[in-house]
């Protein structure tokens, strides 16, 4: 397994570097976990699914986590990788990511900022949608300076970075439902950018 560590670097630079730092279609994303490892390590479909559910299929999030995984497998001499050990290293790629997830969150409005607090408290449960009036409610129970139309650009905003999806491009952005693309940063800002605290540095 020590030519796990040693080679994979320059495997995953050599795949990583064609991609935008963006969501990967799917299948790039399946082939950016699986094949710099494809001769050491082997992973259950459903490690694959989340790391792209943790990761919201972002290249440089992918890396993080898998290159954990590799350590991982490496110190129990393991060559197949479960769900259960990607829930193992979660907490360490909470920590290796904190730049990241700061730098995204500098890159953002104040406006911008709430929404994405909002929506991250409102789908607390992986996956799950919230609605625009779910995230009004929550504006208006933490007293937080709540106007509809500016609400909706910093959704889109959001969307555009990346970082917020909705359930369909076919209705009205009033009627959309939204959530955090990716799981990691839902984690971390339900931890680190709760809105009460958000709603404390208004006061």
């Amino acid at each position: 397994m020590g030519q796990l560590t040693r080679g994979y670097w320059s495997v995953f630079f050599n795949i990583a570097h064609h991609y935008r730092l963006s969501r990967l279609a799917p299948q790039d994303a399946h082939d950016l976990i699986t094949r710099p490892v494809a001769n050491y390590l082997e992973y259950e479909q459903h490690a694959i699914e989340k790391i792209r559910v943790l990761t919201g299929e972002q290249p440089y999030l992918i890396h993080l986590v898998c290159r954990s995984l590799v350590d991982l497998c490496n110190s129990r001499h393991k060559a197949y990788v479960t769900i259960h050990d990607v829930n193992i290293v979660q907490q360490n790629v909470m920590q290796t990511g904190q730049f990241h997830f700061d730098w995204i969150w500098d890159q953002i409005t104040p406006d911008e900022q709430m929404a994405l607090s909002a929506i991250a408290e409102g789908r607390k449960e992986e996956g799950r949608l919230i609605s625009l009036s779910e995230i009004e409610d929550l504006y208006r129970q933490h007293h937080l300076p709540l106007k509809r139309d500016v609400l909706l650009t910093a959704i889109k905003r959001l969307s555009d970075l990346d970082v917020v999806e909705d359930d369909s491009t076919q209705i009205a952005p009033e009627r959309k439902r939204y959530r955090i693309s990716v799981g990691l940063i839902g984690k971390w800002l339900r931890k680190e950018k709760a809105l009460e605290s958000l709603r404390k540095k208004l006061d």
